[in-house]
C-alpha cells in the first residue's frame, strides 16, 4: 500500500470537497472502520448526537455506513449527479464527476432551427 487507509481517505475527501461535492458517504466493512480507529484514534469516528439515529461520521461531514464490500467506497453527489469511487491503492487522482465541467453541446433541434432546411429554401425560391 502506498499510504495508510486514513491518509488516502483524507486526500480523497479533500479533493471531493474542493470540487464542491456533497452528501459524501463512506461504505466500509468492519475491518476498514477498525483500521480508521487505529490510525486516527478514538475521535476519528463520531456517532450522531441524535441517539435515535444509528449514524457515524468521519471528519465531520462524511457519513459512515457499514457494508460488506471488499474495498471501501465513497459515494457522493455533484449537482444532480451521483458518483462512487473505490478507495483502493488505484483510486484516481481526480475522482469521477469532479473534472472541470465543459459547456454542454448545443441540442440538435436548436442547430437545425438556425439553418433552414433544404426543402424550405426550395419552397422560398419557387414562391419568388
Amino acid at each position: 500500500m502506498s499510504a495508510c487507509f486514513s491518509d488516502r481517505l483524507d486526500a480523497a475527501l479533500a479533493r471531493l470537497r474542493a470540487a464542491g461535492c456533497t452528501s459524501i458517504v463512506l461504505t466500509a466493512d468492519a475491518a476498514a472502520i477498525e483500521l480508521m480507529f487505529r490510525e486516527r484514534g478514538d475521535q476519528a469516528i463520531l456517532f450522531d448526537a441524535d441517539r435515535t439515529r444509528d449514524i457515524a461520521w468521519y471528519a465531520g461531514d462524511c457519513e459512515i455506513q457499514a457494508g460488506a464490500a471488499p474495498v471501501p467506497v465513497l459515494s457522493y453527489a455533484r449537482g444532480d449527479l451521483s458518483f462512487e469511487m473505490a478507495l483502493d491503492d488505484g483510486a484516481p487522482e481526480t475522482p469521477p464527476g469532479t473534472e472541470a465541467r465543459t459547456p454542454a453541446p448545443e441540442p440538435p433541434e436548436a442547430a437545425a432551427e438556425e439553418h433552414p432546411r433544404p426543402e424550405a429554401i426550395s419552397s422560398a425560391r419557387a414562391a419568388a
